[in-house]
């Protein structure tokens, strides 16, 4: 039996009360919006300019023990307004493209204000200096991924005295710097007009001379890019080549241009020597303690050895510096994000690969994409949370430490977590994030609620609506706080076993664990469903009569529970509730429930492909209820004979395809529940074709005819719909899309398809919904409203409600989310939405359905924009803060 002693119980309650208070200085630059005073202050220690060399270099942390603060430089705050505008036409906070003028020494300023939400270690984007802004695309390089000079901190971040000034500081108050460091290309400063070619690197060679603030990079021997020379050519610093065009080519893949920016030839051992010494450029003079390295699965593997661990005296590896300098565990996590479908675990496989092997090691880390994935799908989309319970598994067996790996709920490539899901599903992701192994990453504004990914927290950044939001009183930035407060008060968070419980394989619901470690325990317990759940025999391994105490909780009012006779506990669970117990030195005397209820006529296993008649025995019990999958708020009521039988009706044709559970329970005259054995089944429901209607081929040009698409080349009229298809199984609905042209992948998206993005429009007749489309500037047929609105693009699964919804909001997230197949063969975008998620009708028979397309940009969370002009990644021909955003549409279908 492990347990907490009552020391730690009583320091970890304490832990979680304590709190800070105090004014904060008001900022007086002058032209500055003043910044309204925090409502809570953490003391900061400050290193003098003379003592900042001596806390550049500090012995690396056990990283296990760290809680990661990510930030976009230039979308945080703006320590120094002189700095944020180059006069280059580069600057400009109102739009999404632009610099804002946030800088290292608006991270500085802000110290207090991370270091008060827990954090411990800063990570930050590239800092070096970049392409500020690409005329041939209309973007900025204000993200800091655009790199010119490798060695070099961009104007706009500030100076490398700032720089050691923010290492310091950290350091000086026991903080750590992660930089963010991209050694595969430089921005975009060259571009192939047609197919590249290995033998004559000149052929459809252009110059990209709308690059701003050089027409090249300045630094040796990228500087060298004009295979038209023969000492560039010679150099060989580029792999002379066009665009991706097809992610599953390996030779693509590594020597190709990603997004079209310039390929660097990393098997070039001038190449790879200046890469070293580029970066350990920053360990040594900046004293940063790891980087996060970005797109690596674009780079070999046998570069990424090499750059770790060369032993080249003059520019050594990056490890063999920074344990020169005092770092013994210099850490580095590399970006491979590669996609994966549930259940499978061959992107895990694959993404370990870049940690190397005993003999020729790589990366220290990697970045959790696949925990990522279904974090956003169990706790954003209400898929099965089994779905995390076999990722676990998968992580342990396929990495050697997964409490190493980096893990995180959203970044600044995808759509905040907000943006598809409510707080209390992000609340829950959180915790599970803070009590799951790996070390946490939280993103900024995640504590200040962000829907947009990249907005800035201070008052004249892009999209921040004129006000600073560095608020530490809010509840959000008060629940990362104690979380953060949970995690640091026992090892057994960062270092513990992980063990599963209890999980849910039909869709939302309960997700149990333990953490264990150096004989401490904690529980862990959430309901991601939206209504009460029955868990059913929960065992934790613990002796009968052992109290687990509720310690933490984001959601739910369970105060303890308690270890039944049989080494189970049973008992209800609120929504969306999510909770830590640990067990008590002191138990209580227990004893069997009296009474007993049982099931006749369903086996484990079954499968049912229509309703199902179920009886079964009962004693000691009068009133019965049937649940299904927990779900309390859809449970029914069985007939009990006086004979001591009973009978119910199990309606499988309103229940999705797959694994469901089943169990009868009801109370004894104690006030005891008395439970039946809980029945796995399976559902398999035919789908039958209700309708299968044409739509005009060559119509995609929005409502009038007049919209043009986007000018880069790999728009190819995505969003032309030539046939939609609707099948019925059972109340589950089915809806397959066949385009008019080629289904494409140019940015190899996790759900198959990308350059459009599906808005599926449905009207129960039953219910008043809405009628104006969110973010798309208008309204759905006369003939109807709608209740239910699906989202999906290349990276965006989201069904949501007509609840709270508007021009600017999506409505309320429904769960569960949809679920998308794609065959690009037959041009086919099929997506299945489960009865449950349309409120469980007990029929479809007049409900109607409008589609339209549009393209979304993830990076931005909005649709894409519509000018009067295209342009690379802008429609043309409309003005996009009016006119409708709809390239082609359907009639309005009603279902027979």
């Amino acid at each position: 039996m492990k347990r907490y002693s009552a020391m730690i119980l009583a320091g970890l309650i304490l832990l979680l009360l304590i709190s800070g208070c105090g004014p904060d200085p008001v900022d007086k630059r002058p032209g500055w919006i003043p910044r309204e005073p925090r409502e809570e202050v953490i003391t900061i220690e400050t290193v003098e300019p003379g003592e900042i060399q001596e806390h550049l270099h500090v012995p690396s942390p056990d990283w296990r023990d760290q809680i990661v603060y990510f930030i976009m430089t230039d979308r945080f705050d703006d320590g120094n307004p002189e700095n944020s505008d180059q006069g280059k036409g580069e600057y400009d906070p109102s739009l999404n493209s632009h610099y804002s003028g946030g800088d290292l020494a608006g991270i500085l300023n802000n110290l207090d204000y991370i270091k008060g939400l827990g954090m411990t270690a800063v990570w930050i984007t590239p800092p070096v200096a970049n392409q500020w802004y690409d005329n041939a695309v209309n973007y900025g390089g204000y993200h800091g991924y655009w790199g010119e000079h490798f060695m070099k901190v961009d104007k706009h971040m500030g100076t490398l005295k700032e720089y050691q000034e923010l290492s310091a500081n950290l350091h000086r108050n026991g903080m750590y710097l992660l930089q963010d460091i991209v050694p595969n290309h430089t921005g975009n400063f060259f571009t192939y007009t047609g197919a590249s070619s290995a033998s004559n690197p000149t052929r459809n060679y252009l110059a990209n001379e709308q690059s701003v603030p050089v027409s090249a990079p300045t630094q040796y021997p990228f500087n060298l890019n004009n295979p038209h020379n023969k000492k560039d050519l010679g150099i060989g610093a580029y792999h002379w080549t066009g665009p991706i065009t097809d992610y599953n080519n390996r030779s693509q893949r590594l020597k190709y241009q990603l997004s079209d920016l310039d390929d660097i030839n990393t098997e070039s051992p001038l190449v790879r020597q200046v890469l070293r010494e580029s970066y350990g450029y920053w360990i040594d003079k900046a004293g940063v303690d790891g980087f996060r390295i970005d797109t690596v699965k674009f780079v070999d593997h046998d570069f990424w050895n090499d750059f770790h661990y060369s032993a080249d005296p003059d520019y050594p590896g990056i490890l063999n510096l920074a344990r020169s300098l005092g770092k013994e565990d210099f850490i580095t996590f590399g970006e491979a994000w590669i996609g994966s479908k549930p259940y499978e675990e061959q992107a895990d496989r694959d993404i370990a690969a870049y940690l190397g092997t005993d003999e020729k090691p790589e990366m220290v880390s990697v970045l959790n994409f696949t925990l990522n994935q279904e974090v956003r799908s169990v706790f954003a989309a209400g898929k099965p949370t089994s779905q995390l319970s076999y990722r676990l598994e998968s992580l342990y067996r396929n990495y050697p430490d997964p409490t190493r790996l980096f893990t995180f709920i959203d970044n600044h490539d995808m759509d905040r977590f907000l943006n598809q899901a409510s707080y209390k599903d992000m609340k829950q992701a959180l915790l599970y994030l803070f009590t799951a192994p790996g070390v946490p990453v939280i993103y900024y504004g995640t504590e200040q609620q962000f829907t947009e990914t990249r907005q800035a927290m201070f008052a004249n950044g892009f999209n921040s609506g004129g006000k600073d939001h560095f608020l530490t009183g809010n509840d959000s930035y008060q629940f990362i706080r104690e979380l953060s407060r949970l995690r640091k008060s026992s090892p057994l968070f960062s270092r513990g076993e992980y063990v599963t419980l209890k999980d849910s394989n039909s869709g939302a619901g309960v997700l149990a664990y333990l953490r264990e470690y150096g004989g401490e325990q904690a529980l862990i317990i959430l309901n991601t469903a939206s209504s009460e759940i029955l868990v059913d025999r929960l065992a934790t391994g613990a002796a009968p009569g052992t109290v687990y105490k509720t310690v933490f909780s984001a959601e739910g009012d369970i105060d303890s529970l308690v270890i039944g006779i049989d080494g189970s506990t049973s008992f209800s669970l609120p929504a969306k509730s999510a909770m830590v117990l640990i067990p008590e030195a002191e138990t209580k005397v227990v004893a069997a429930a009296e009474g007993q209820v049982g099931i006749s006529n369903l086996e484990e296993g079954t499968v049912l492909r229509r309703n199902r008649s179920l009886s079964g025995t009962v004693s000691g019990v009068k009133a019965l209820r049937v649940v299904i999958d927990g779900n309390l708020s859809q449970g029914f009521k069985a007939e009990v004979s006086p004979d001591g039988t009973w009978n119910a009706l199990l309606e499988a044709e309103r229940l999705g395809n797959g694994s469901h559970s089943l169990v009868v329970f009801g109370w004894n005259d104690n006030g005891e529940m008395v439970l039946s054995k809980t029945v796995p089944f399976e559902i398999e429901l035919d789908f039958v074709s209700l309708l299968n209607v044409e739509d005009p081929v060559g119509d995609d040009a929005g409502p009038e005819g007049r919209y043009l698409y986007p000018l880069d080349i790999s728009f190819n009229r995505q969003m032309d719909i030539e046939r939609v298809e609707v099948l019925r199984g059972g109340t589950n609905l089915q809806i397959v899309m066949t385009m008019a042209d080629e289904i494409s992948t140019v940015w190899s998206p996790l759900n198959g398809f990308d350059h459009v993005t599906y808005y599926i429009y449905i009207d129960n007749p039953q219910k008043s919904g809405a009628r104006v489309m969110p973010f798309q500037n208008g309204e759905v047929p006369a003939e109807m409203d709608w209740d239910y609105m699906a989202m999906l693009g290349g990276w965006t699964l989201g069904l949501y409600s007509s609840e709270n919804s508007g021009p600017k909001a999506y409505g309320d997230p429904v769960a569960p989310g949809p679920v998308v197949e794609v065959d690009r063969g037959k041009r086919q975008v099929a997506v299945v939405l489960e009865g449950a998620a349309l409120g469980n009708p007990a029929s479809l028979s007049g409900f109607k359905i409008y589609l339209t397309t549009w393209d979304y940009d993830g990076l931005e969370s909005a649709n894409r924009p519509l000018h009067e002009e295209p342009d690379a990644y802008i429609f043309g021909g409309g003005d996009g803060s009016e006119d409708t955003l709809i390239m082609d549409d359907t009639v309005v279908f009603i279902l027979p």
